[in-house]
């Protein structure tokens, strides 16, 4: 059974037997100020609530013995669960990717703000009831595609929609971190590979400098001490040189000669110093292997081998 009874003839109520109530409207909203007899309206539906703090259009869960949705007279609605969105693909058409939105998001301009009532002049210093949000005015010039113009003339705003905008914003940060630090990570390798670098030629350069220290000590060490060299040629036949170095204060240097079985067979004054040059003239020995050395001073250099041929 249906119980209809109409309002109007652009409206009508019609309530079934199973408690079903159906409501409907011909005409959009033209007129929003109040009249609390509503024959001025052409809405589906509407509560009067007079009390600032009263809801309305309240629903009921009988499992768990409260209210789970309702809406207040001073404008907000309250849902136990959150809300639900149509957002199946089959609902959608013309589907493009949100693109380079960062610096969109970078103009927004979050504020903290109250809403205005009735009251407005007694409680222009009132600190409650302040919310978090956006100008829809502003955020119309960067996304108007979240802004709707309402009958009254103000403008409305999908919070929601924007979700979709601050993803992929994040996600376009995200790509802008992970290549600096990518850059980060190629120029810290290249600033290990110059360190590792310098440290290598520091190193080089210092091991240069102990071995020119090194060798600075041993030619002064050495220009203090007598020295003597290979004679070339050696073997011979008719002339060797022995090369030597005499210090400059050093008061006697002989070349001496010996010959395998430890004889002394010649022993030559050496009167030059610092690099000096001896000759020995095969004549002057028979043929065979000897050793010499200088000696001088209560000292004496190290001992070479020489070999005179037929």
């Amino acid at each position: 059974m249906v119980l209809a009874i109409t309002m109007s003839a652009n409206a009508q109520l019609k309530v079934t037997t199973y408690g079903n109530v159906g409501i409907g409207t011909s005409f959009p909203t033209v007129k929003l100020q109040v009249d609390f007899s509503g024959s001025a309206y052409e809405r589906a539906i509407w509560a009067r609530v007079t009390h600032p703090q009263g809801c309305s259009y309240n629903l009921w869960s009988f499992p768990k013995n409260k209210d789970v949705f309702y809406v207040c007279a001073e404008g907000w609605l309250w849902t136990e669960q959150g809300g639900y969105f149509g957002s199946d693909i089959s609902l959608k058409k013309n589907i493009t990717s949100l693109n380079n939105v960062l610096p969109k998001v970078q103009s927004l301009r979050g504020v903290r703000y109250q809403y205005k009532s009735g009251d407005d002049e007694e409680n222009d210093n009132s600190t409650e009831g302040f919310r978090l949000g956006f100008i829809a005015q502003e955020v119309e010039t960067i996304f108007p595609e979240v802004i709707k113009d309402m009958p009254d003339g103000t403008k409305a705003m999908s919070y929601t929609d924007l979700i979709a905008v601050l993803v992929e914003a994040i996600k376009e940060q995200q790509v802008m971190i992970e290549n600096m630090q990518q850059q980060c990570v190629t120029e810290r390798s290249l600033m290990q590979e110059n360190i590792n670098n310098l440290q290598q030629e520091l190193f080089l350069l210092q091991k240069e400098k102990d071995n020119t220290k090194d060798n600075i000590d041993n030619t002064e060490n050495e220009s203090l001490q007598m020295r003597i060299f290979q004679n070339i040629p050696n073997p011979f036949s008719e002339t060797t040189t022995i090369h030597a170095h005499i210090p400059i204060n050093q008061q006697n240097a002989q070349l001496c000669i010996y010959d395998v079985s430890g004889v002394l067979r010649k022993c030559i004054t050496v009167t030059n110093r610092g690099n000096v040059n001896i000759q020995i003239i095969s004549g002057e020995l028979p043929a065979g292997v000897y050793i010499y050395l200088l000696q001088g001073d209560g000292q004496v250099s190290e001992a070479k081998q020489m070999i005179i041929t037929q």
